[in-house]
């Protein structure tokens, strides 16, 4: 049965012997979140971190802006022209077509590069204007917004006024990165000119959106895509959040051999750091036959291919 992360966190306390110690008990929700942050990128092929994404290209368009919960690229479809596109980095798209850049039709491949902050860039400069949904959101949260303003990197920071709308002072002709000092408990926009530019959810403390290229071939007209892709792992923050898989085991393993390692018991930290990893690999492989015996991990060799015939 899957644990909540108060469940977690109370056991841990309890091994620690430290239940009583608020303190303490901060420190474990650190732990742990590290915990799973380590957990989720070990490996790619966690069923609860894939998604879907479909959009649609615009003729002539060869960069998107993809879902701020995006991690890494799995496969990307063209579900229109029927074709899987390669996935290359800028690196390689670059040197094997430095004379067709801008040609358009079929793409037949993507990359990932770069990442914007905002879901629609500045049409002009201008001023910002930054609001929460919620008056809850006052005076204890700032919201920090980087850019460029008379051609140079330039900052400026919003200090939030619940629902009543901030505006700054100076005139970004482009927004680099957004990020607030705390989770809020409204959502904030930033708008300018009256247009909204970005908006960031509560628990959602930085933007950051990264960018597809479909290339080769530019996309001519508008067509059907499908990504599969590996999501962000989420923190966990609210005493009824839970780990993105049932890995209860692992992160008490783990965050308690943090507690161990703090207080100078390398020996007891290295023993329950070793279960954790036991635990970990015991996760992966089971994650990794979920599909049966044919998809193992997805890489299946030639070896185990004929096998399993």
């Amino acid at each position: 049965m899957s644990e909540t992360f108060l469940d977690i966190i109370t056991d841990v306390a309890t091994l620690a012997q430290r239940s009583n110690d608020s303190d303490y008990l901060t420190k474990i929700k650190v732990w742990v979140n590290i915990s799973q942050r380590i957990l989720a990128s070990i490996y790619d092929y966690w069923n609860a971190l894939k998604d879907i994404y479909n959009f649609t290209t615009v003729a002539s368009q060869e960069r998107y802006n993809l879902l701020r919960g995006f991690d890494k690229p799995l496969r990307v479809f063209d579900i229109t022209n029927k074709n899987t596109l390669d996935i290359l980095t800028e690196e390689e798209y670059i040197e094997g077509n430095l004379g067709g850049l801008t040609t358009t039709g079929k793409p037949n491949i993507a990359r990932i590069y770069g990442e914007e902050s905002v879901d629609t860039q500045l049409s002009s400069a201008g001023t910002l204007s930054v609001v929460s949904s919620s008056t809850s959101d006052g005076s204890a949260f700032t919201v920090l917004i980087r850019g460029i303003v008379n051609g140079v990197d330039d900052y400026e920071e919003f200090t939030l006024n619940g629902t009543t709308a901030v505006s700054g002072s100076k005139s970004f002709s482009s927004v680099t990165h957004i990020s607030k000092s705390g989770t809020t408990t409204g959502r904030i926009t930033i708008t300018s000119g009256g247009t909204t530019i970005a908006t960031m959810e509560p628990d959602e403390n930085v933007v950051r959106r990264k960018r597809l290229y479909l290339g080769q071939n530019i996309p001519a007209d508008a067509y059907s895509m499908r990504m599969l892709y590996k999501k962000k792992v989420k923190k966990m923050i609210r005493d009824y959040d839970f780990p993105f898989v049932d890995c209860s085991n692992f992160l008490i393993y783990d965050a308690y051999g943090q507690t161990l390692q703090q207080d100078g018991k390398d020996v007891s930290a290295s023993f329950q750091f070793k279960r954790a990893e036991q635990e970990m690999l015991r996760l992966i492989n089971n994650e990794g036959g979920s599909l049966g015996p044919d998809y193992t991990h997805k890489f299946v060799s030639n070896f185990w291919r004929a096998h399993r015939k």
